[in-house]
Parts: structure tokens; sequence; C-alpha cells
């Protein structure tokens, strides 16, 4: 029997088996083949999600063998990608032809399907997350058949498929509305924390990306913005492996290692991790600047809260770590994501701040996450559905006003639950079929 688990190694389960479809013909057979088996079927990008999103009994369907370009316009910006492409390998093509991904992520290793799904974003103001950059779909559903949908082409099941989780049915294909290719200057400074609170009403309307890294314990945060410029790449690629690969990973590593077995100390070392943080501008082309190479295993849960108590629910987790000390090492990333119109996306209808908290993969996570849920809870945290959370049906319902029509148009589409996990059962408050 083979067995899957994640990227991260939260999850893993012993599926009956993993099927890689090389074209949707093949997809689309073997999910009509499966369509009087009693268990589930679930789609795989990259394992990118902490989340038991994946796990299955029945058959995991890889979407490795579906990547790349399909159509590229030019004229509108936009472009026609198969689902499991990769973001890391989007950039470099996009840039040949004079285009870009409006926004991304700090991290490029998930398929592009898998990023959509999970509602996952970037950083910015006045950008959406990815899903709400998408124009349409190609879906295979749960009989096997095929369905396109946009906007203007069975909207219903469009805005449903926008961030699905892979429930309503398996996005092959994905029409993109990208922009022109651009550069960013990229700086980090080290200031504290309350500075960099403070300083967030004059950043944010003129800066396009802003974020704030906080280790635990310290009281200084890096302070990253990055800006469009028309100045011409500087890159060092000595620098770029000296920051990416050995500080931002091999330090970071020791250093978490160090905590792991002598908890007392990520009090002493925080500060001293935060102070290296300070970076020189650097100018590169987008996808370049905004995704690094994170090599480091860690478990993540993300919450998004209203915009406006962001900064006061940074400094309540803050104070909580101060008062109860707990085994904490690994940053809380800090950023915002503007609203859409999504059913399911943590950013349905409200600006939002978007906190993600760290543990270091070999440490109990439990007592950390479990407390800074709490907090997250209290100023109207919606989770990211790719992170660790708690939250059922009976939480997550009243988040959602468009939970209900997202549910029907799903049991509309699957009505036999082929796609529902054991996990997605409880998360959707699904009694087993």
């Amino acid at each position: 029997m083979p067995r899957w688990r994640n990227w991260a190694r939260t999850v893993e389960c012993d599926p009956r088996q993993i099927r890689t479809p090389a074209t949707e013909e093949e997809l689309a057979a073997l999910i009509t083949g499966a369509a009087g088996d009693a268990l589930p079927l679930r789609a795989v990008g990259s394992g990118h999600s902490y989340t038991p999103l994946v796990e299955s009994t029945g058959t995991i369907l890889s979407l490795d063998a579906l990547q790349g370009l399909l159509d590229v316009d030019s004229a509108s910006a936009q472009a026609t990608i198969r689902a499991g492409s990769k973001l890391k390998t989007l950039g470099g093509p996009l840039r040949e032809r004079g285009l870009a991904l409006q926004n991304q992520g700090d991290v490029d290793y998930q398929s592009l399907g898998g990023a959509l799904g999970t509602g996952t974003h970037g950083t910015g103001v006045s950008l959406q997350c990815l899903s709400a950059h998408a124009t349409g779909f190609r879906l295979i559903l749960a009989d096997g058949s095929t369905l396109d949908c946009s906007p203007t082409q069975s909207p219903e099941v469009f805005r449903a498929a926008q961030v699905s989780l892979g429930a309503v049915g398996i996005i092959t294909r994905i029409r993109m509305q990208l922009r022109p290719a651009y550069r960013l200057r990229d700086e980090t400074r080290v200031v504290k924390l309350e500075d960099a609170l403070a300083a967030l009403p004059d950043l944010l309307p003129r800066c396009r990306h802003v974020e704030i890294w906080w280790f635990p314990y310290a009281d200084q945060v890096g302070l990253r913005t990055m800006d469009e410029t028309q100045e011409p790449p500087k890159d060092s690629p000595f620098k770029r492996f000296l920051t990416e690969v050995v500080l931002d990973n091999w330090l970071l590593f020791l250093v978490a290692e160090l905590t792991r077995w002598i908890p007392s100390a990520s009090r002493r070392v925080s500060p001293l991790v935060a102070k290296q943080s300070a970076a020189k501008p650097y100018i590169d082309h987008s996808y370049r600047v905004l995704a690094t190479g994170r090599f480091v295993r860690a478990k993540e849960m993300e919450y998004a809260v209203p915009a406006a108590d962001g900064p006061a629910c940074l400094l309540a987790i803050r104070d909580y770590v101060r008062t109860h000390q707990p085994p904490a090492f690994f940053p809380i990333e800090y950023r915002y994501v503007a609203a859409d119109e999504i059913p399911l996306s943590p950013f349905y209808r409200r600006d939002s701040a978007v906190l993600s908290v760290h543990q270091f993969a070999p440490v109990n996570h439990n007592p950390y996450f479990a407390e800074a849920e709490k907090i997250l809870l209290e100023f109207g945290g919606r989770p990211h559905w790719g992170k660790m959370h708690t939250l059922t049906a009976e939480r997550l319902r009243p988040m959602y006003p468009e939970w209900e029509a997202f549910h029907a148009e799903r049991r509309r589409l699957d009505p036999g639950g082929k796609f529902l996990s054991p996990y997605l059962r409880r998360l959707f408050g699904e009694t087993p079929a």
C-alpha cells in the first residue's frame, strides 16, 4: 500500500492508490471509474497545506503531470495555466512574455490549483488573494464530466470554485488575470515593534508590500517594504545565498534546535536573531523578490482578522508570550490582504490583517497554538484553510455569510460527496454518506 505525507510532515496517510494522470482525459476516466466507490477521492498539488485536506484511504490524484502554460494573451494580460503548475515555474516563462502574477506569497512551492483552493495570498493592503485574480476554471466533476466556468459562464460554479478546498471538483485549468512584468525594491530594517505598528498608517498607502516579522521575546522586528521600481536588477548571487540559505535557513535551523533542547534559550536568542533581519536594498524581478527559499520545516497556524484590529491582535499575542513564556522561537509573520467577494475566502468582504504563527516542526505546537488561537478568535479571525486550526462547521458557519450557498452548490456538483474526505466532512459538518 502506498504512503503519502505532506511537506511539513504534519499529515501522513495510506491511500489505496496514488495516481498521476498525464491528461485531462485520463483524470476524467479515473474519476468516472471511482464513481461507485465508497472511499473518497482527493487531488494533491505540492502537499504544502498543513491540514489534512488530502488525507484519504481511497485514491489520491497527483496533478504533477498537468503543468505548464497553455496559452498567453499579452494584450489582455491573461494566461491559461494547468492547475498542477508550481508557482516557482511560472515567473520566468511569464516574464519572457512581458507578464507577471499580480502578487504571490513568500514561498512558491505550491501548485497554482492548491494555492487558489485554499485562499493563499501575499501581502499588500490593496492586493487580494490569488483566487481573486482567477477569471476562469476547467473542472472535472464527480461524474467525470468536464465543466468550464467563469464570471459569465456558470458563475455560481465559478464563485464556489475560487476557494473550494477541492470539494466541488478537480480543477485542471485556470485562467489568470496577470499584469505587466515589474521589478521590486526590497528592503528590511530593524525597529521596535511599537514603532513598526505606528509607522503602518504612513507605509500602507504608499508601499506596494509591507510585512512585519516578529520573533517572540524580541522587542525589535524586521519591517519589510517592497515597492515597484524601474531600476535594473541589483542581485549578488553570493549575497542571495548568504541571506537565504545560510542566514534564513541554516542559522535558523541551528538556533531552533538549540531552543528545542533548551526552551529557556528562546528569551535570549530571539532578540539576537531579530537584529539580523536587516537587509540592504535588493532589486530584482517580482517573482524573485516576493518568494524566498524556506527549507526549515515548521508548523503554521494563520488567521485573518479585521485590518483595523491587526496591531492590537499582534500586541495581545506579544503580551501573552511575555506573561506565560511558551516555548516559542519561530517568528510571527504579519501582513495585509484586501477584501474580495469569494464565498469561502478568509477575506470575504473584509480588508484583513493576517497573522501567521509558526513553531519548529519537532516541537509540540499545541500549548502555544491553542492560546494564540483563542486570541485570534477573540479578534474575529478567520483561519487559512491550508494552515493548522481547530475549527469545525459549528464555529465556521457564522464566519461566512455565503456558507450555505457554497455548500448547496457543492452538493449539487458532488451529490455523493465523492471529494469529501473524513476531515472535510468534519470541517463542513457533513454526516458520512
